[in-house]
């Protein structure tokens, strides 16, 4: 299983993070940004354990590649 990130999510990512920075403070941007992308590794290993979307899965289950 391969995760690939779109731009998309990584400019979210960026958000939350700078979001959380201003919010609170860089030390709780860093653990929140770290938690999101601990959380997308592990369906690597189980990726049943994520949202999916049916049209997207279909097309991508030939490749054995996962959008996030």
């Amino acid at each position: 299983m391969k995760i690939v990130w779109t731009d998309f999510a990584i400019e979210n990512l960026k958000s939350i993070f700078y979001y959380y920075a201003i919010k609170a403070n860089r030390q709780v941007a860093h653990k929140i940004r770290k938690q999101i992308l601990d959380s997308t590794r592990q369906l690597v290993h189980n990726p049943k354990s994520g949202q999916t979307v049916l049209l997207l899965t279909i097309f991508l289950m030939q490749d054995n590649i996962l959008l996030t």
